[in-house]
Formats: structure tokens, C-alpha cells, sequence
């Protein structure tokens, strides 16, 4: 039995021209922002609505951070926009989700942490 699916051309333009609209507005207000504070913009300005769950919040943050970032990085991004963090030890929680990350390829170790110097990352391929 053979399936057909059908699409409403005309919706799917009018669905199109909608996001077109809303993204023409996120770069206006973006670049308002930039224009405001003169160069990085505070995350807690952007109203991020960071994932449910630890790993996914953590490759969300990495995506937005900075291009070279830490454990304490990430654990500040999360707490800026919101994310409430685990209870207990929530800088080993992260860098548990670092290792995932690391043996998946989507982060990449740049500098090995030593004393009080934390490790640096960077996402995979940048």
C-alpha cells in the first residue's frame, strides 16, 4: 500500500514568510543590543530558553558561550539565563557531561586543566 503525502504550498510559503519575519526581527533587536552595550551582549539579555535536562542544557550552552570555554563557563551561561542547576556538586555534574561530549566529537579538550588552572574547550571542528 502505497502512502501520499500532500503538502499546502500555499501554507507552507505563508509558514515560511512568517519565520522570515520573526528572524528579520531577532537580527533587529540583536543588533539593537550590540549597538547598546558596544560588544559582547550579557546572555541574560538574549531570553535564552535553555533545554530540559543536564546534557542537553550543557551542548546548548557550549553552542553559545564563547569559542574557548570552561566548566565554569557553561556553569555561568546556565545560571544567567535561569537553568536551575544541580543541587550537589554542579561543576563535576557539568564536567561529566564534558566527557560525553568529548568521546561523542563535539567538544574538543584545548588545554589540560593544572592546579587552579581550569581545562579549555572548544566545540569540535572550529
Amino acid at each position: 500500500m502505497a502512502v501520499v503525502i500532500t503538502v499546502d504550498v500555499d501554507k507552507e510559503r505563508e509558514r515560511i514568510k512568517r519565520a522570515r519575519q520573526q528572524l528579520d526581527e531577532d537580527e533587529r533587536a540583536l543588533d539593537a543590543l550590540v549597538g547598546r552595550y558596544g560588544g559582547p551582549v550579557p546572555a541574560r539579555q538574549l531570553n535564552y530558553r535553555i533545554p530540559k535536562g543536564l546534557t542537553a542544557a550543557v551542548r546548548f550552552s557550549v553552542a553559545h558561550v564563547s569559542n574557548n570555554f570552561t566548566v565554569r563557563d557553561v556553569e555561568s551561561f546556565l545560571a544567567a539565563n535561569g537553568y536551575k542547576l544541580p543541587e550537589k556538586e554542579p561543576r563535576s555534574r557539568i564536567a561529566m557531561v564534558f566527557k560525553k561530549l568529548r568521546e561523542r566529537e563535539v567538544i574538543d579538550l584545548i588545554t589540560e586543566g593544572r592546579g587552579s588552572d581550569p581545562s579549555v574547550y572548544k566545540v569540535a571542528g572550529t
